[in-house]
């Protein structure tokens, strides 16, 4: 029981590294075209089920051996369970995000089949991230100015297509709104200013 134990112990402890990694890394891999991202995501999920699989076997394990208790038995349920609570609600507050420059703008479009953030940071970076249909993503760098109330992005190739180059901080409506559409198919409302709220 105890070899058995030692290497449920092993085996939690080697899923719980690879999620914290994995959560505290997704700023760099949720950044990646195509379905990078989804994979990782995926494969995320099943390290979760199989913490979730060890908290239960270890639970039942503990109901079967509780007549010859040990406190060695403990540490399998408690490292599944810390593992996957500070996952979903990181009191700790780690990102690999931490690391970046700080974001002097942040504003979110949300439609009806993508969800898309500019980050706009101090060091004079722009990025535009993007989640449409089935997951996939779409990221991109470029650079920024301010001039009094407009934001001029450039990217390297057509991120900034649907919005042109130039936004201007709307502050009565929170928005950044383009400047001008030209070329445009259709007009482009602007970005909220603030994260996404999760609506679609």
């Amino acid at each position: 029981m105890l070899i058995t134990n030692r290497i449920a112990v092993n085996i939690a402890v080697g899923l719980a590294i690879v999620l914290f990694i994995g959560s505290k890394t997704a700023f760099y891999w949720r950044r990646t075209d195509g379905i990078v991202g989804i994979v990782v995501f995926i494969f995320l999920c099943l390290v979760v089920l199989g913490l979730f699989a060890l908290l239960v076997l270890s639970l039942v394990g503990l109901v079967r051996e509780r007549r010859s208790f040990k406190k060695a038995l403990l540490a399998v349920p408690m490292i599944c369970a810390v593992s996957m609570v500070t996952t979903l609600y990181d009191p700790i507050g780690i990102s690999a995000e931490a690391l970046q420059p700080n974001a002097v703008y942040e504003a979110c479009y949300e439609g009806t089949m993508i969800s898309a953030t500019l980050t706009f940071r101090a060091n004079g970076r722009v990025e535009y991230y993007a989640v449409g249909s089935f997951g996939l993503s779409h990221y991109r760098e470029g650079s920024w100015v301010q001039r009094n109330d407009t934001l001029e992005t450039n990217f390297p190739d057509s991120a900034s297509s649907i919005w042109g180059r130039c936004l201007v901080i709307d502050h009565e409506r929170s928005l950044l709104r383009p400047l001008h559409n030209e070329g445009s198919e259709t007009q482009f409302p602007g970005f909220e200013l603030g994260p996404c709220q999760g609506r679609n």
